[in-house]
């Protein structure tokens, strides 16, 4: 759940920040894994964090936390994107 300053955010910033959040939950077991994580979603500008020129303030703040993950980002169109009980 998005908190009321949360729910403002732009949608982008709001998909990285649910990112962010299963990233957290999971640390313990996905930081410094040599195997990437695989983050599948149904935003494609979420593609572009690796970009630090076109992400916004808010969204600099996660760049250093997100380089402790191996992680790879793929984009699938949300009719093909079934979520499963862990989404």
């Amino acid at each position: 759940m998005f908190n009321k300053t949360e729910q403002n955010y732009p949608i982008y910033d709001r998909e990285l920040l649910g990112v962010m959040r299963g990233l957290r939950t999971w640390r313990h077991l996905l930081r410094n894994m040599t195997h990437p994580v695989l983050v599948i979603t149904d935003h494609t500008n979420l593609q572009y964090y690796r970009e630090p020129q076109k992400l916004g303030p808010r969204v600099n703040g996660y760049v250093a936390e997100l380089a402790e993950y191996h992680m790879q980002l793929v984009y699938k169109p949300g009719a093909t994107n079934r979520a499963d009980g862990l989404s």
